[in-house]
């Protein structure tokens, strides 16, 4: 494979992330849904030509999001939870399998999430009482949500790389 082919197509999946981005700065509604749906071009890109491309994609478009997007919201949520996690879900998958597969996603959502939570509480919710119970029912929720979004993500991955005939040139 030509790398000019590479480079296109992986600057393309930036673009198709970014442009996703954008709009879920126009529709507030959908913002997290959209920042969600804008990993899927980070799992093409390590679907046809590996992590490392993956890890390209995302951080140009992580970058080029927080510089160039005017809601930041939006931008934080793929840089810290959406972008980075077709990749590590390539890795994850390739190295182990079943119940220890599960406990790792799951130590990697309660990891991010915890992040998240951190992240706001220290720059926006500083005057928000998080008790106990309201925190647990987050995380419970975070993870209910979290598995939903990754078996949606892999039935939609397999439902459109057939299609799409992306096929891994790998690393």
């Amino acid at each position: 494979m030509r790398s000019t082919t590479r480079i296109a197509f992986n600057a393309l999946m930036a673009g198709v992330c970014l442009l996703l981005l954008f709009l879920g700065g126009l529709l507030p509604t959908l913002r997290l849904a959209l920042a969600a749906l804008a990993g899927l071009p980070v799992a093409f890109s390590v679907v046809r030509f590996g992590r490392a491309a993956g890890a390209v994609v995302f951080a140009a478009t992580a970058l080029m999001a927080l510089f160039l997007l005017p809601n930041k919201g939006t931008a934080i949520a793929f840089a810290l939870a959406f972008g980075h996690y077709p990749i590590l879900k390539s890795l994850l998958e390739t190295k182990t399998r079943g119940l220890l597969e599960w406990a790792l996603k799951l130590l990697l959502c309660n990891l991010v999430f915890a992040a998240v939570l951190l992240f706001f509480r220290a720059f926006f919710l500083a005057e928000v009482t998080l008790t106990p119970p309201l925190m647990a029912g987050g995380f419970l929720a975070g993870n209910i949500v979290f598995v939903l979004y990754d078996l949606g993500l892999s039935r939609l991955l397999f439902t459109l790389l057939p299609r799409l005939k992306l096929t891994n040139r790998g690393e």
